[in-house]
């Protein structure tokens, strides 16, 4: 009789146990969205152009219509007679305002009418193996390691 009045009394004090329970939530980041526009001349190019940058087929999208919030950046590899039609698509749309355009140098290396061109519309012209390293470092956010200062 002591030992159930003891429990009886000892529950009465005790505390009422939480649960608790782990709710997930699933944001829009979760769902996979395009990243980087590929704007090339053949099908070919822009395959590469993912490869190279180690990219799914969902984070890429193809087609300026496709341009939103998410993207980062655009790779334009056409020729030089495509290349201010694309370029002014481009910087009309609805792009958000730190979208990088970065144009493969290799077709427009020989065409000087397009001199002041690229700068009028913020695009950056580069080279294969400097394209993919800034793409790499625009899409991943990575910042470059610090430069050491030589003295002089």
């Amino acid at each position: 009789m002591l030992n159930t009045a003891r429990t009886s009394r000892h529950h009465s004090f005790a505390k009422p146990r939480r649960v608790t329970r782990s709710l997930r939530l699933v944001t829009s980041h979760s769902v996979a969205q395009p990243k980087a526009l590929l704007v090339c001349d053949n099908i070919q190019q822009a395959e590469q152009w993912r490869t190279a940058l180690a990219l799914a087929e969902s984070e890429v999208a193809y087609s300026t219509e496709a341009l939103s919030e998410s993207l980062s950046l655009a790779i334009i590899d056409v020729t030089a007679e495509k290349l201010v039609e694309t370029l002014k698509a481009l910087r009309a749309s609805d792009a958000p305002d730190d979208f990088y355009i970065f144009v493969a140098a290799d077709q427009i290396v020989n065409a000087p009418q397009l001199a002041g061109v690229l700068p009028h519309y913020r695009a950056l012209a580069c080279g294969h193996g400097e394209l993919i390293q800034l793409a790499r470092r625009r899409l991943t956010g990575a910042t470059p390691p610090p430069r050491k200062e030589m003295m002089l």
